[in-house]
């Protein structure tokens, strides 16, 4: 387990792990603190909570359990940084921030929750038996790419021009509160 209070590192540095990590905790709910450098750990991630941005990217060579970025005191939290697990990835909660970085799980993808937030890099999954939800839109620069099949996702904002929804499988149900500008492409059922 590793806890602190304030900014974790630096721009380029880089916190490796050669094995397992069970908590990694930045910040509390009175106290922002950002992730600046790149964690990479070598084993299995466990929990991962942020209480400011992750801009450093985090590389998980097996399963990743959960990362949540929580925004505090009005601050917007991003993840600008790029998450990129060899293994399965269970959960990615942003809360009042925006998905700048790329997300890209080898076995099945996460269960997302972004509120209050849209998708602006890139989220490239081997499909989701989660549902996926997201408060915002995905962006012109936004791309959602599943190379499996996906229960359920829901956009609660738009699908705008140039954002690009992509499933290589079924995808069971796609709710878009807003307008769908963008391209939609399913190669199995819906």
């Amino acid at each position: 387990t590793i806890q602190a209070s304030d900014d974790f590192g630096n721009d380029g540095d880089e916190l490796r792990i050669h094995g397992n990590l069970k908590t990694f905790k930045l910040g509390s709910s009175r106290s922002a603190a950002d992730l600046r450098s790149d964690l990479i750990v070598d084993g299995s991630l466990g929990n991962v909570t942020v209480y400011g941005s992750a801009d450093g990217d985090i590389n998980v060579a097996e399963d990743f359990k959960s990362l949540t970025l929580k925004a505090t005191r009005g601050d917007r939290d991003d993840l600008n940084g790029n998450v990129i697990v060899g293994g399965s990835f269970n959960k990615l909660t942003i809360y009042g921030g925006d998905q700048y970085g790329d997300v890209i799980a080898q076995s099945k993808g996460p269960k997302v929750t972004i509120h209050g937030s849209d998708i602006l890099g890139n989220m490239v999954i081997g499909g989701s038996d989660e549902p996926l939800t997201i408060d915002g839109s995905i962006t012109q620069t936004g791309k959602y790419l599943s190379t499996g099949d996906v229960s359920t996702l829901h956009i609660k904002g738009n699908i705008d021009e140039e954002g690009i929804l992509y499933v290589d499988g079924d995808l069971d149900k796609l709710i878009v509160d807003g307008s769908i500008e963008g391209t939609v492409h399913v190669t199995g059922n819906i």
